[in-house]
Order: structure tokens, then C-alpha cells, then sequence
């Protein structure tokens, strides 16, 4: 196993858990949905007041730092969640390793590195299409 085929399958173990927790958890989707349309009448308006500025930059970018409680890591709940989500990222890690073997695939560095940079375009125009998730990727190559 080389370290192309490895991170194509990081990759791919990343985005089908992404997309499978975007497509059965309703609440996700329709609160992607919802931010997205918030986001875009924000951006529609010329002049902003300030407090529709803070909105905007607060929805955008939330503010992560500092929400880290450690009451709340500990909780067995919790401990159970990230041990379930480790072992499904294993799993699936070690299903995409049977695919590439059973399949024989052995990509260069240069092709994964192509694979990584494109798929994520093709998705969001893919997603763009449906209005589940916009301007994420897609605007910096306009």
C-alpha cells in the first residue's frame, strides 16, 4: 500500500461520512439548508446595518474557540459517541483498503493529489444544482 492510495481513502472515508450524515440526518440538512438561504439574503443586501454584519460573519465563520467543556467530554454519553465514531472511521478505512486491493488499484501521488482537488468541485456543483450547499469550494475558482 502506498501513501496515494492511502489518502484517496482517507479522503473517500472522510466524504462518505459526510454525505451519509448529510443525506439521513434530516436536521443537518435542512439546518445547512437554512443557513445557506440566511447567508444568501445577506449577501443579496448592498448596505448592511451593524447588526445584520455581525449575523453575517457570526453565521459564516461560527465561533468554535472556547466551546470546549471538559464536564462535557467526560460524560459517558459522550465517551460512547467518539469511541462508536472512531470505530466506524476504522471500519469503513479498512473496507476502502479491501476495495483498492481486491480491485488492484495503485494510483500515483500526482493522480491522487488530482482526485483530492477536483472531487470536492464536482461535488458542490453537484450539490449547487440541488441547493443543498453553496459557495463553499466552488468560489475561490471563479
Amino acid at each position: 500500500m502506498n501513501i496515494a492510495n492511502f489518502l484517496i481513502q482517507i479522503f473517500f472515508t472522510l466524504y462518505t461520512l459526510h454525505l451519509t450524515r448529510m443525506i439521513f440526518s434530516k436536521k443537518q440538512r435542512e439546518g445547512r439548508i437554512f443557513l445557506n438561504k440566511r447567508l444568501n439574503e445577506l449577501r443579496a443586501k448592498p448596505i448592511k446595518t451593524i447588526e445584520e454584519q455581525r449575523e453575517f460573519v457570526n453565521m459564516r465563520y461560527p465561533k468554535l474557540w472556547g466551546t470546549f467543556k471538559l464536564k462535557e467530554f467526560f460524560k459517558f454519553k459522550s465517551i460512547i459517541t467518539m469511541v462508536f465514531q472512531v470505530a466506524l472511521f476504522i471500519f469503513i478505512v479498512r473496507v476502502y483498503i479491501f476495495l483498492f486491493l481486491f480491485f488492484d488499484i495503485n494510483l500515483k501521488l500526482w493522480m491522487s493529489l488530482a482526485i483530492i482537488f477536483t472531487l470536492p468541485i464536482c461535488l458542490n456543483y453537484i450539490l449547487k444544482k440541488f441547493g443543498v450547499q453553496l459557495h463553499d469550494i466552488s468560489v475561490f475558482f471563479k
